[in-house]
């Protein structure tokens, strides 16, 4: 607000020459949040904060990490979720982070995004049967209402999600899509909780 503020006396027409800023102390608090949030860091004290990481770039390997890793069965755990209002208003979905718990692709992130309500019964039906899936192959129970407390309560629960890749459109990268999930199996036998 002040910054819109102090914008409007540079470009507007007017007789004033001086600005004098009543409390310095409730504006510089007000500069350094700007400035967190621009920079997408937490405290003032990080933006001139150096560290060394320990490693040069060269002994990194490199790795792609916007192409898809390939079909079928991988340990995750669901690691964050977000109830977010969709683009034009018409419902909510439920955006989750799934990361690889286990082998070759051990810590990457499978972004999933969950329709919870929308004006297409099928597209509910859907969000519901994937997010069924997912709490009982968590462990969860039939029993349960389906609401945001039983979803927070199974993140960071092992299961087994099976992973396919989803052709890109419109301009899209192709991208990896959980199709369902199975319990953790330490057998043969399958447990499988299709959606």
């Amino acid at each position: 607000m002040l910054l819109s503020q102090m914008g409007l006396l540079l470009k507007e027409t007017h007789e004033f020459k001086t600005l004098v800023i009543d409390s310095l102390d409730w504006a510089e608090r007000l500069c350094i949040e700007n400035i967190c949030q621009q920079r997408k860091i937490n405290s003032i004290s990080m933006f001139h904060q150096d560290y060394d990481f320990g490693v040069s770039l060269s002994e990194i390997p490199d790795q792609d990490l916007l192409t898809p890793i390939p079909p079928g069965e991988y340990s995750v755990v669901a690691e964050s979720v977000a109830l977010k209002n969709t683009k034009v208003g018409d419902g909510k979905y439920l955006n989750f982070e799934f990361l690889i718990q286990e082998g070759a692709y051990a810590n990457r992130k499978i972004f999933q995004n969950v329709i919870v309500e929308h004006q297409s019964i099928e597209a509910k039906r859907i969000g519901c049967q994937f997010l069924k899936s997912w709490l009982i192959a968590c462990g969860g129970s039939e029993l349960e209402r389906l609401n945001l407390s039983l979803i927070y309560r199974h993140l960071n629960k092992l299961c087994t999600a099976v992973i396919a890749i989803e052709e890109g459109k419109a301009g899209y990268s192709s991208r990896n899509k959980i199709q369902r999930f199975k319990k953790m199996s330490f057998n043969n036998t399958s447990d499988e909780v299709p959606f």
